[in-house]
């Protein structure tokens, strides 16, 4: 398998369902109109609830900024990351993951 690199800066930013912010596909499998896995990079505009994707299970990683929350339904929260931009994903904190309740987010 020959490895393949994608310039994020390359790929067009779409707006999200809700609008409060953008996506950059950077790998859609099978298809981009109906994939089953994806990666994407996504960039925070606004705090707001996440766009629902029904049976999707969501890995979430900080990879630049000063930090985001993430409230749950439930009342419980996690910071992802906070302080300095993250540049190294080798130094990333584990992903957060979310399968069934959409948590909102504020910066």
């Amino acid at each position: 398998m020959n490895p393949l690199l994608v310039d994020a800066n390359r790929v067009h930013a779409q707006l999200w369902r809700n609008g409060g912010g953008y996506t950059r596909e950077l790998l859609v499998w099978p298809t981009a109109q109906d994939w089953l896995f994806r990666i994407s990079l996504a960039q925070v505009a606004q705090n707001g609830p996440f766009s629902s994707f029904p049976g999707v299970e969501r890995w979430i990683a900080l990879v630049e900024g000063a930090g985001m929350t993430l409230r749950f339904a439930s009342g419980s929260e996690r910071l992802s990351i906070g302080g300095a931009p993250l540049r190294s994903m080798a130094r990333a904190p584990p992903p957060v993951r979310s399968n069934g309740a959409l948590p909102s987010i504020s910066t």
